[in-house]
């Protein structure tokens, strides 16, 4: 590969990555993180949607934040409070 076709490959990747975060929710984000729930990367893709967490993820999550997402999302609170009975 030709250094001139190299750097066009490596600028469009650093782009698509920067245009990617235009839909991260970087406040949810730091929620999970500051509150111990999820790390770095992995907070992110939950913020953004790209990644779905686990019954129990989501449970720790609704109570870390109040936020219900993933197989919880349309849950009402006396199902979730049934769930964390049995799950946690």
């Amino acid at each position: 590969m030709s250094f001139l076709r190299g750097m066009r490959l490596a600028v469009n990747l650093a782009f698509c990555d920067v245009s990617n975060m235009d839909n991260v929710d970087t406040s949810f984000a730091k929620q999970l993180q500051d509150s111990g729930v999820a790390r770095g990367g992995y907070a992110y893709d939950i913020a953004n949607g790209r990644r779905v967490p686990n019954q129990k993820l989501a449970l720790r999550i609704f109570r870390a934040t109040g936020r219900k997402i993933g197989p919880i999302a349309n849950l009402p609170d006396e199902t979730i409070a049934v769930l964390e009975q049995v799950t946690l």
